[in-house]
């Protein structure tokens, strides 16, 4: 049973009608008609023992009973036409491998961002968001390179970040993004990937790093560079601080996190 929303998309039934409503944690809530593609945005709040949606530009509005309950959410919508019961079951309750739940641990240096992360083995919440992300290059997009698909970690005024397997896989994918610069030099490198413009990268202060630990000048060429080593020096100034880990079969961690893994409510 849940005292308030989660990042959960649902299946809603009113009357006559069928929609898919997604939820996000920050109070956001979209809804589409899976028959004919309509779809809208608006917000929800938790008041006592209920939450309350709103539409953007309509005067629709419901009211869910709470504490919720994932598998047959009750409440009343609104709507000019009339009253109608609302009945929901959500789809995406059970956690899979790379989904992020947001509670749990502060991850470090941003800006009080709190998330746990599911893997296969084990289950992952704080340190830093190479960590968590079993990502050491912070790698943002990583579709490409192994990471799960459609999953990322969102930071606070930061934007998201790629989440991989394991470390390995992230390590892997950092040789892969050097590769796919093509011929340019350490500095020209880093000028892409690690932009000034992105949080409080220094492009040139971290190419003469990775320089200087591989005892080359930043003017040196990727082809001519074991991209392995380079990728482990890029590993090292992304920084990796470890938070607390638990294994994912057994009764360690929070009871929200359990409940969402083992099926029960």
């Amino acid at each position: 049973m849940l005292l308030t929303m989660l990042d959960l998309r649902w299946t809603v039934r009113v009357h006559s009608w069928l929609w898919t409503y997604t939820f996000t944690h920050g109070g956001a809530v979209s809804w589409l008609d899976p028959f004919n593609g309509k779809k809208g945005n608006g917000t929800w709040r938790i008041e006592n023992n209920t939450m309350i949606t709103r539409w953007n530009g309509s005067t629709t509005w419901e009211e869910w009973d709470v504490p919720i309950n994932p598998n047959d959410a009750r409440g009343t919508c609104h709507m000019e036409e009339g009253t109608y019961t609302l009945a929901a079951v959500a789809q995406n309750y059970y956690l899979q491998p790379g989904d992020v739940v947001y509670s749990g641990l502060p991850i470090i240096a941003t800006k009080g961002t709190v998330a746990t992360i599911v893997y296969a083995d084990e289950i992952r919440t704080g340190g830093t968001i190479a960590w968590i992300c079993k990502n050491p290059g912070n790698i943002r997009d990583g579709s490409k390179y192994g990471a799960y698909r459609g999953k990322q970690l969102q930071v606070k005024g930061l934007g998201g970040y790629a989440i991989f397997p394991d470390e390995a896989t992230g390590l892997n994918a950092v040789v892969s993004v050097l590769k796919g610069f093509g011929r340019v030099t350490i500095n020209q490198a880093m000028k892409k990937y690690a932009p000034a413009g992105d949080g409080h990268n220094d492009p040139d202060a971290y190419g003469r790093t990775i320089a200087a630990s591989l005892r080359v000048n930043d003017s040196a060429y990727l082809n001519t560079l074991d991209l392995t080593k380079m990728a482990k020096v890029i590993t090292g100034v992304e920084t990796t601080t470890k938070g607390t880990a638990w294994p994912r079969v057994g009764q360690q961690g929070p009871d929200e996190i359990r409940k969402r893994l083992s099926g029960e409510l």
